[in-house]
């Protein structure tokens, strides 16, 4: 796995510290880890696919209560 340089990070995100690149990174819903030395992980090929439009890989969140609450069959009583 290759990561993104924090040069680039740093210009996609328009900050220069670690800790903002973090934040902006969150904000506008990017998969990033952040290292033990506080710096981003971002890979490569996740990078280049969402520089160039490709496909959003951003993970979905899915609210299971709600679904089993619609999904559970209702008992009658």
């Amino acid at each position: 796995m290759s990561f993104v340089p924090l040069n680039e990070l740093q210009e996609l995100s328009g900050r220069k510290r670690p800790s903002r690149i973090c934040r902006w990174l969150a904000e506008h819903e990017w998969v990033f880890e952040e290292g033990a030395d506080g710096l981003p992980k971002v890979d490569r090929r996740y990078y280049d696919k969402r520089m160039t439009g490709g496909v959003d890989e951003r993970p979905v969140n899915i609210n299971l209560d709600a679904l089993e609450a619609i999904c559970a069959p209702k008992v009658q009583k």
